[in-house]
């Protein structure tokens, strides 16, 4: 029976300690890795990654002559690995027993996607770009990086929808629509899997959010549809993506103001893609978070000041507010706040 081989991937761009980090956890597996291809955008190689990289065996390290970004360097691993299927890995996230064995169950010798889900409690095997849109729900961690497990020549063969797709800022979507264009009935599987604090991206917040979540999750992402041919697909499409989303974007919105999180440039045009005649909810969020974007910062920061003294430890620390324990009165944290000027994003600040 043939051994069906893995490789883990790794984009990354200037995090050389996260990435040593993981390349210490796949020693720990080295009997259950086939390979490890690891692509930096990073201008140069810290001399102790350097000797990290040496001391794993099946390692290759690739460095781009420029910073492509993070798109085209998705793409790139896919193009180097060499094994049956390839992982990838967000170089944030930490990579478990648990999880490289959930991978390996539902590998199989005919080409199919694996998706590592935290949201499903049974595996949930389908085929085919229909059911795959139709259970957008239950599909919608193929939005994230680190649980996507693609069959690797299949993924080649698809690199033209993952190249199509930089410009959304979503390159692993497109690419993985894309296996189904190559592939109309490619079997998929959505595998549950559990996370233990500490295992979803393990970097400080200010070196992991760099990114315009706004614009990046709600505008751009429906431009991931072209890729579908089928017009009634892609509404399907669209309208199962907003079922996905709910009023947790006002805390996210909180957050925004509160200026601890990359700051952007918001119209109302971020939004527009939530605002349909079929999904009331989304519409009223949709003019919910555009009337959030029109209050001024200092009234959020005011009043949450005020509200800090009423939220325990553990919630603090859950809301990543637990910088501000220290803070002994009102003032303290409303100085802290306002002295905050935000983190650089691609979009400039608001």
């Amino acid at each position: 029976m043939k051994t069906i081989t893995l490789t883990i991937g790794i984009p990354t761009y200037n995090r050389p300690q996260a990435l040593e980090r993981r390349l210490n956890e796949i020693k720990k597996f080295d009997n259950l890795i086939d390979e490890v291809v690891i692509c930096d955008n990073s201008p140069q190689t810290p001399s102790n990654l350097a000797q990290a990289i040496q001391k794993l065996s099946k390692c290759y390290y690739y460095k781009n002559l420029g910073n492509i970004g993070g798109g085209a360097n998705f793409l790139r691993v896919v193009e180097h690995a060499k094994s049956d299927y390839v992982w990838w890995r967000g170089d944030d996230d930490v990579i478990s027993e648990n999880q490289i064995q959930s991978v390996h169950t539902y590998l199989s010798i005919t080409p199919r996607l694996v998706l590592l889900s935290t949201n499903v409690k049974e595996p949930f095997i389908s085929k085919g770009i229909k059911s795959f849109v139709e259970n957008f729900p239950l599909v919608r961690t193929f939005g994230w990086l680190s649980s996507i497990v693609l069959p690797t020549q299949l993924a080649q063969k698809s690199l033209r929808w993952g190249y199509f797709g930089i410009a959304s800022g979503w390159a692993n979507v497109t690419l993985i629509l894309g296996l189904f264009r190559e592939c109309p009935d490619l079997e998929f599987v959505v595998v549950p899997i559990s996370l233990q604090y500490g295992e979803f991206r393990d970097v400080d917040r200010k070196e992991g959010l760099r990114w315009s979540l706004f614009r990046t999750c709600i505008k751009q992402f429906p431009r991931t549809v072209d890729v579908l041919e089928s017009e009634e697909l892609k509404k399907i499409y669209l309208s199962k993506w907003r079922t996905t989303h709910g009023f947790h974007w006002v805390k996210t919105m909180v957050r925004f103001k509160l200026g601890y999180m990359p700051q952007e440039k918001i119209t109302l045009a971020t939004f527009f893609p939530f605002i349909s005649i079929w999904n009331l909810r989304t519409t009223i969020l949709a003019f919910t978070l555009w009337m959030m974007v029109n209050i001024p910062r200092i009234a959020y920061q005011l009043i949450f000041s005020y509200i800090l003294f009423y939220i325990d430890d553990k919630t603090k620390q859950k809301l990543e507010f637990d910088f501000l324990s220290g803070c002994k009165n009102y003032w303290q944290v409303f100085k802290t706040l306002r002295a905050n000027k935000g983190f650089a994003s691609t979009d400039g600040f608001i």
